[in-house]
């Protein structure tokens, strides 16, 4: 079970070390390939993927860790993951123009 707050003020020096770089390195580490991200595709579709990482995050944790998933949840995370799927593809491509304006492109 997690450790109480009151629990964790007694850690030694070198834990708390680890503390701060288990909290502040996955953080920094994901914003920096957000950023990185951006020069190679439009905000739009980073913001949209980032809709994506709690139903990603939970599927891994089912997978990889064995967590259990509830039924709302695992319906939750199709619908999110099947929600930014529809956004990505987008209508441009669900949609084909009208033979009169594919001809004057």
């Amino acid at each position: 079970s997690m450790p109480r707050l009151n629990q964790l003020w007694g850690l030694p020096g070198p834990a708390w070390g680890l503390i701060v770089a288990l909290a502040l390195g996955p953080t920094l580490g994901a914003y920096a390939l957000y950023v990185k991200a951006l020069s190679h595709i439009e905000a739009s579709h980073a913001s949209i993927m980032c809709m994506a990482e709690p139903a990603a995050t939970t599927v891994l944790a089912y997978v990889i860790l064995g967590e259990r998933m509830e039924t709302m949840q695992t319906v939750g995370a199709i619908a999110v993951i099947v929600g930014v799927l529809v956004l990505q593809i987008g209508p441009k491509s669900l949609v084909k123009p009208p033979p009169s304006l594919r001809e004057a492109a």
